[in-house]
């Protein structure tokens, strides 16, 4: 992208008279300079520890140890906010589109991807609803309580001492 001025493009009136139609005497509009929207990435092959002041520099034009050195002399200085700063702008700074780690990430991306498309795939029929299930758990512990007061009463009763005792001197 480039700014391309309005005496080389031509004017809004030389380009209209000349062709309306959009023939060869056809014109861009000059809206001004076109600016090319710049990105902060880390760059972690000028990089000293991670590459947070190297993409700083590269973002800035200026070389890294000129960040380096500002990096330094905040950090002694104001190190409660310098440090905290550094690693979080190394957790939001991206990698550069065609490094090796954004590939990784692209691949790994994919991966999940494909993989959660699998899972949709593969994914079992739904049961019942929770509210059904859980109607369903209710009544089967009921029944389960139903059971175990029969057979607590039945425990505890005299004929089951009686029957105990009868059943060992029968062993016997």
């Amino acid at each position: 992208y480039e700014y391309v001025p309005r005496s080389e493009a031509g004017g809004a009136d030389e380009g209209a008279a000349s062709d309306p139609a959009g023939g060869e005497g056809r014109h861009r509009r000059d809206h001004g300079p076109i600016r090319r929207v710049r990105r902060l990435y880390l760059n972690p092959e000028r990089r000293r520890i991670v590459g947070v002041c190297a993409g700083i520099a590269d973002y800035f034009g200026v070389e890294p140890w000129v960040t380096r050195c500002a990096a330094l002399t905040a950090l002694i200085f104001v190190p409660g906010v310098t440090f905290p700063a550094y690693w979080v702008a190394f957790v939001v700074m991206d990698r550069p589109p065609g490094s090796r780690g954004a590939q990784r990430r692209l691949a790994r991306r994919r991966r999940a991807d494909a993989n959660a498309e699998d899972a949709v795939a593969d994914a079992p029929e739904p049961g019942p609803s929770p509210r059904r299930r859980l109607r369903d758990l209710l009544e089967e512990a009921g029944e389960l309580e139903l059971r175990l007061q029969r057979m607590e009463t039945h425990v505890t009763s005299g004929q089951y001492e009686l029957r105990r005792e009868l059943r060992g001197m029968e062993d016997n």
